[in-house]
């Protein structure tokens, strides 16, 4: 799993420091946070997806990410915020005409990694 996030991450980067395809860059920005989550939830919480339910796994993905960071202390809020930026940058990518903008991305970046790599070492310990 480890190599899907990077390889998602880097894509995700590359597209979002050219400035170019902005819904490829939130999309696997997005979805690297996601897989990061997932690995933890899998390796850790031996979480396993309902069959039939493949968008239940983002919800689930999500209350993980909000007990993972449950207080309403700055720092929680931000990493539980930037879970949910980037899954609505990613449906905005994938659902809307436009595509997100660099500073929509940009503003969320930093928190998005944090939340990435937080989960990437719970999930390798």
């Amino acid at each position: 799993m480890r190599n899907k996030v990077k390889e998602n991450w880097g894509v995700g980067i590359t597209f979002l420091s050219k400035n170019s395809n902005l819904n490829v860059a939130a999309s696997r920005l997005y979805y690297a946070i996601f897989q990061s989550v997932l690995w933890y939830a899998r390796s850790k919480k031996h979480y396993m997806p309902e069959p039939g339910m493949p968008n239940r796994v983002h919800l689930d993905m999500a209350n993980i990410v909000n007990a993972e960071f449950p207080s309403n202390a700055d720092h929680d809020k931000r990493h539980k915020r930037a879970f949910r930026e980037f899954h609505a940058l990613r449906l905005t990518a994938d659902y809307e005409p436009d595509p997100p903008s660099v500073e929509e991305i940009k503003e969320v970046i930093q928190d998005g990694q944090f939340v990435k790599d937080h989960f990437l070492k719970l999930a390798e310990t």
